[in-house]
Parts: structure tokens; C-alpha cells; sequence
């Protein structure tokens, strides 16, 4: 053991400097984007007309011998490298039985190769500084690694080998099959998750596009070692697959790389077949999926679309700004939110594949005004396509448009981004150069025309909540479809599942029975009796995206509740202090020296750590209590229940089979934000309240945050405004 304690030693400061280099030459990248595009801080994006020509970076593109693509992008703005491997290997291509085979594979390609056990892998990822991500897609999947470009060859070279190599060992398919199916079960807990994965399986019906990604408890079970080989085997192949560089390297060398490292991958003889277009369909669909003692419905519409290279997506994408884009002034915003205080958003999205897409409206409001918001955003939704677009909402939807492409594209991970579906669905780079002025030269005629050409007047509406509240509320607008929660099927072109679930009426009684044992355990009455509470230790954090084996430390932290929904915590970190403030009745806030409206993944930090609201607000009713399965583990099974919010947000909470102490704390998350969760040990009383010690925050199996409670203090006296957003000149 002491040799590796030494070896251990010996590695780890060399892996702090490089991610702390990583983490700079980022944040010098943020600095020349703020510095060129919005020299006065980044208050809205720039008009149309104040923006400055957008200079397409030199895209080289050459192709290898075995048929891999190869586009690089030379960026001398910091001694960083980012390598992307885009292969046609995405969920479309899964088996109908084993629906989740691609996001198993992809997440195991660093589980173990022939060149490297998954530890080595680990360490040499650790050494480098760098960070390895994938992605799965509905037409490919995505293998990003990014590092100093000091480092090319060793990133390249750990690159080819998880991709090209990987050997899927028994325990380690066993060990990502559990947290798959966790993972599966906290995400479809959240109702609009739920709602956005059924609105896709009847949009595209039986296509593979309308499958769940991950799969679900019952394909990924059917899923073996041999699986995963034969699909590796079949779909990644050179041909057809694209690899991106973008950093500080010269074009030589660059060639050098990909011939080096990916020339001897051999090209298949036989590309494999993807399936047919999704069908259209000329009918409207009602579907609520019945989800008991909800206090909220989650909504989402939608309807078929055409694919990425829709010779009017242009068009459309900016009369669905219109309708409900990034601003609060788009029309389904307005109307739902703005003028009758019916939800707290209101939005619609465009997503488009290779061969089809589709439009979804989105929104979550109360039950009793579920049909009044349903009827707004039908009107809404036909209405665009029916007449012009004024003038004047057709510019501000440009101006957004326009702007937030600039923004993004500015750095070097947000180029690649918009990069990659340019050059593998779209004609390429010249996409990006003509974008803001094709945006701009969108006539209200032919944003009409674009809208028209979708079946808007026959949407698909998919309503996530409590059925015998809703179906009333919306019997007059068609055909209504209830389906039980418990028997949702996501494989079934019409979500009825064949066989009923063995839940019983009986598991939300059994639920509630459940969190009074956890009631009791944590401290019963004396956790009313808790008017204020602080604690405060040291940990340590790695920002998101960026989490390796060397975090960087805490030096101490304040934690400050106030009874029954207010939260603020203050991080002294090396880079300054970091502070999240949740007010209760306001917008969460965040502040790494500049005060701002909290992020996803810091709301979902704060609702997965905040145990007191949790329980507090669930005894008095303002959290629907309801059954989940047990969560899988390797030391056992922990039973455990869903709380979700009147606002629609849901948390997961586990126990401790025996002392019922709260263990895990799941906070379900999207596409882009994967699920937090929050791992409590090592509890003592505090007032009469049992509080972890010790708590460990993870995302997607990278940790994010662990913290070591040293002082704990009840019912002290606390300043009511610190848990309000700091004002700033910039944020009067």
C-alpha cells in the first residue's frame, strides 16, 4: 500500500496545476468574449445592427484513408486543446429490445480497455488535467476530451484507445446497468421530464427517435457484455464518423495526430441502416398521464417537424422564437405568464435530428387553471402559422437570435458546438458565416409560411397530473387518453403498457407512512421547534464540466437556514468567495463576484443539500408525497420516496433501511443538466434534530462539492436580507 500512497503523491500536484490551467485558459476565453463583443457587460445581446462581423475561424477538413473525417479549427487564445469524435452510432440505432444499448456502450468506453484497466484510465485523466465527457444522441454519439495542448499526443492517445479499444468488463456493465435504471427512475419522477419523453414517443410514434435514450429498466436488463462488443463492433467505424479539433496546435501537427492515432482504426465494409423517416400523422392527440395528489400539471405540446436540412429552418426557428423563444417577450410567455400569472415559464423549442424534428411547447401551471392554460397555448400555437409576424416582434426575435449565436459561438467549446451539426447533418462551416444574415433576412411572409407547413392544427398535447382534475377542464377540446403513471410505457407508439405495474393503490399510503418513520427519525417535533440553523466546515468543489480527482479546497463554509424555505451558503474558495442564496419567495441567486440569477445545476445543488426544507415543507402538505422504487446499491437496497414541489420540482429521498435517516437525497435533472445527487452520512443531534456531518454532492459520477460539518448551531439570530441577491451597479 505505501508505494501507491507515494505514486499518489507523486502525480497529484503535477494534476492540480493542469486543471487549474484548464480552468484559466478558460476563463481567459470567457474574458476576450466579454471584452469583444460587450466591452459594457453583458446586460442583452447586441442589436443586429451593433454587432460586428462574424469571422469564420479557418475550418481545415481532410479525410484519412479509412474514411475518417477530420476538421480542425487552430485557436492560439490559450495553450488549450479540445477533441471531439462524433460517431453514427447514436440511439437510433438500437435494437427494439434493448433500447438504451448506445448510452451503455458510450458510458463504458473508460470502464476498461485492452491497453488500460479503468483506474489507469482514470489516473492518466487525472494527470493530464484533463476532462473526458460522451454523449449519447438520437444519429450519433460524442467522446470529448479537452486538456492543454501541451499534452496533444497523451490526449490523443487516451482518445483512440477508449474508442476504439474498450473491453466492457461483466462488473462494470453490472455496475452502470444500476445506475442507469437509478438514473431513469429520478429523471421520469420530474413530471415535465415525463411529459417531454411521452409528447416524443407520440410524435414520432414507432420510431426509434420517440425512444427514451436510456433506455428503461426493462431493456437495459436484456442488455449483456456481448451486446455491447457487437455493438461497438458493427457502429464505430472511421467511415462516417467525424473527428473535431479545435486548439493551439499547428495544422502539421494536427495531421499528424489523426494519422497517428486513428489512421489504423479499419473502415467497415457495410455501413449500417438507419430507419426510415417518422411517419406524419393528420390527427390530434389528448393524452394525461395520471399522476395521483399532483398539485400541478406539467404540459407539453407538440408536433411533427422536418429535419436538420429543411430548406426553412431558418424560417422556422425564428417564428418559434416568436412563439415562445429565449425571451420573456415571446408570445406564449406573455400570454400565460406575463398577463395572467398562470405559470412561472412558458417556452417552445425546435429540436431537429438528421431526418425529422420536432416542435414542443412547454409549461407547468397549477391543476385548477390546467385547461385555461391548455386553450392559450393551442391559439398560440395554430395562430402562428395562420398570419404574418409583425414587424416589430419579428426584429426582437432576430435580435435575440443573432445575439446569442455570437455569444456562444465565441469561445472555443461553443464554435465546436455549432460547428458540429453544420458539418454532420447541414453543408457546412458556411452555415455559421451566413447565419446572421439569413436570421436577418427572414421576411414575416415566410416565417408565416414555415409555421404553415407544420401540422399545428392537429397537435399532440401530453399532460403530466392528477386526471380526475384535468380531464373535465379539457374534455371539450377532443378525445382524452388516461393513462396510470405506473403503466406509461415509452416503448409503445401509443404509451399504454401491455401489462399493468404491480403498484398498488396503496403505495402513497404507504409512501406517507414511510416519511413519518423518517419524520420521527430526524427528530420528530423538535424539527418544527427549528426556527434557524447554521453550520459551518470546510470541503472542497470541482466547477461542473470540469470535475477531476484533485477538487479545489474549501477553506471554510457557511450554511444559513431560516425555517421553512429560506437558504443561503457562502464558499471561501481559492478563486474568491462563492456564495447561492435561495429567498424563499424569489429567484435563487448565485455570485462568483458578480450576483446573477442561479443556473440550473445551482438550483438543483440547493434543492438536493436543503434536507430541513425538505422534510419541513413535506410534513405541512406544500410537497406531494409519492412511491418510487428502491434504489440499488452495492452494499443493498434503500427504500425511498418522491417529494415534489407545487412548482413541479421533484427530489427523490433514500433511507437507511434500519434507522430510516435520510442516505441519499436525488435531485432529478435534464439533457443538459444530468441529475445531482447528494450523499449524507455520519448524523448527530443537534436540538433534538438528526443532521449529516458529512455530505458529498455528485453529478453523473463526477463529484461536485464534498463538505465536513465541524459547528453546528440552532435557532441563532439571522439578518433576514442576506438571503436576498446582492444589488450591484449593474444590478440595481
Amino acid at each position: 500500500m505505501k508505494p501507491v500512497k507515494r505514486c499518489a503523491m507523486s502525480y497529484r500536484p503535477l494534476s492540480f496545476f493542469k486543471s487549474l490551467s484548464f480552468l484559466t485558459a478558460l476563463l481567459f476565453t470567457q474574458r476576450l468574449l466579454y471584452a469583444q463583443i460587450a466591452p459594457g457587460g453583458l446586460t442583452s445581446p447586441p442589436s443586429p445592427a451593433n454587432l460586428p462581423s462574424f469571422v469564420l475561424p479557418t475550418v481545415l477538413r481532410w479525410n484519412l484513408p479509412n474514411g475518417l473525417h477530420v476538421a480542425f479549427v487552430s485557436d492560439h487564445r490559450q495553450p488549450a486543446l479540445w477533441v471531439d469524435l462524433a460517431v453514427p452510432a447514436g440511439s437510433v440505432y438500437d435494437p427494439p429490445q434493448k433500447v438504451g444499448l448506445a448510452a451503455m456502450t458510450v458510458r463504458l468506453l473508460d470502464k476498461g480497455t485492452q491497453h488500460r484497466t479503468a483506474s489507469q484510465i482514470a489516473q492518466q485523466i487525472d494527470q493530464l488535467g484533463a476532462t473526458f465527457s460522451t454523449t449519447v444522441g438520437r444519429d450519433y454519439l460524442f467522446l470529448s476530451l479537452q486538456g492543454l495542448s501541451d499534452d496533444a499526443r497523451s490526449l490523443f492517445d487516451l482518445l483512440s484507445d477508449v474508442a476504439l479499444h474498450p473491453q466492457f468488463p461483466p462488473s462494470e456493465v453490472a455496475k452502470e446497468r444500476t445506475q442507469l435504471v437509478n438514473e431513469i427512475a429520478a429523471e421520469l419522477s420530474d413530471a415535465s421530464t415525463l411529459a417531454t419523453a411521452a409528447l416524443d414517443r407520440l410524435v414520432y410514434g414507432a420510431h426509434p427517435y420517440g425512444d427514451y435514450p436510456k433506455g428503461t429498466p426493462e431493456t437495459l436488463k436484456a442488455i449483456r457484455p456481448d451486446d455491447l462488443q457487437q455493438f461497438h463492433q458493427t457502429h464505430f467505424v472511421p467511415n462516417g464518423s467525424t473527428l473535431f479539433i479545435v486548439g493551439d496546435l499547428p495544422v502539421a501537427l494536427a495531421h499528424k495526430l489523426a494519422q497517428t492515432y486513428f489512421g489504423s482504426w479499419p473502415p467497415s465494409q457495410q455501413a449500417a441502416e438507419a430507419p426510415p423517416a417518422p411517419e406524419s400523422y393528420t390527427h390530434s392527440s389528448f393524452v394525461v398521464i395520471h399522476r395521483p395528489d399532483a398539485a400541478q400539471t406539467a404540459i407539453s405540446i407538440g408536433v411533427l417537424t422536418s429535419g436538420y436540412t429543411a430548406p426553412n429552418r431558418i424560417a422556422a426557428d425564428v417564428a418559434a422564437s416568436v412563439l415562445g423563444g429565449g425571451e420573456f417577450n415571446s408570445r406564449l410567455n406573455r400570454a400565460i405568464r406575463e398577463q395572467r400569472g398562470l405559470a412561472y415559464y412558458a417556452y417552445c423549442r425546435i429540436t431537429r435530428h438528421r431526418y425529422a424534428g420536432s416542435l414542443e411547447a412547454v409549461t407547468l401551471t397549477k391543476t385548477a387553471s390546467t385547461g385555461e392554460v391548455v386553450r392559450l397555448a393551442l391559439d398560440l400555437i395554430r395562430g402562428i402559422g395562420q398570419q404574418p409576424i409583425p414587424a416589430k416582434e419579428l426584429k426582437e426575435s432576430q435580435r435575440y437570435l443573432i445575439g446569442s449565436f455570437f455569444i456562444r459561438s465565441a469561445t472555443p467549446r461553443g464554435f465546436l458546438t455549432a460547428l458540429e451539426p453544420a458539418l454532420l447533418y447541414g453543408k457546412g462551416p458556411q452555415e455559421l458565416a451566413d447565419y446572421a444574415s439569413q436570421v436577418q433576412a427572414v421576411t414575416p411572409q415566410q416565417a408565416e409560411e414555415a409555421m404553415a407547413h407544420l401540422p399545428l392544427a392537429h397537435p399532440i398535447v401530453v399532460l403530466v397530473g392528477n386526471a380526475p382534475a384535468i380531464v373535465p377542464q379539457i374534455r371539450s377540446l377532443g378525445s382524452v387518453a388516461v393513462i396510470p403513471e405506473n403503466q406509461v410505457d415509452l416503448l409503445s407508439p401509443t404509451l399504454q403498457s401491455a401489462v399493468a405495474s404491480d403498484t398498488t393503490p396503496s403505495s402513497r399510503a404507504e409512501a406517507k407512512a414511510l416519511f413519518q418513520e423518517v419524520w420521527q427519525a430526524h427528530g420528530g417535533d423538535a424539527l418544527k421547534s427549528l426556527q434557524t440553523l447554521q453550520l459551518k466546515g470546510k470541503g472542497s468543489f470541482s466547477p461542473p464540466g470540469l470535475a477531476t480527482n484533485n477538487p479545489l479546497p474549501i477553506s471554510s463554509f457557511t450554511f444559513t437556514f431560516q425555517a421553512p424555505d429560506r437558504m443561503r451558503m457562502d464558499l471561501q474558495t481559492d478563486f474568491g468567495p462563492v456564495s447561492i442564496g435561495v429567498p424563499g419567495d424569489a429567484t435563487p441567486w448565485f455570485s462568483l463576484g458578480v450576483p446573477q440569477d442561479a443556473p440550473a445545476i445551482v438550483v438543483q445543488i440547493a434543492s438536493a443539500t436543503n434536507l430541513l426544507h425538505l422534510l419541513l415543507a413535506a410534513k405541512e402538505g406544500k410537497e406531494t408525497i409519492r412511491s418510487v422504487p428502491d434504489l440499488k446499491t452495492d452494499a443493498g437496497s434503500l427504500p425511498g420516496f418522491a417529494l415534489t414541489t407545487p412548482q413541479g420540482q421533484t427530489v427523490q429521498l433514500y433511507l437507511d433501511p434500519q434507522t430510516h435517516l435520510v442516505q441519499r437525497i436525488v435531485a432529478p435533472g435534464t439533457a443538459d443538466n444530468p441529475t445531482i445527487t447528494a450523499t449524507l452520512k455520519n448524523y448527530h443531534s443537534v436540538n433534538g434534530v438528526q443532521l449529516p456531518q458529512q455530505i458529498t454532492v455528485t453529478q453523473d459520477k463526477a463529484t461536485l462539492m464534498e463538505l465536513d460539518i465541524t459547528d453546528s448551531q440552532a435557532n441563532v439570530k439571522v439578518d433576514d436580507t442576506i438571503f436576498t441577491k446582492p444589488k450591484t451597479a449593474s444590478n440595481p
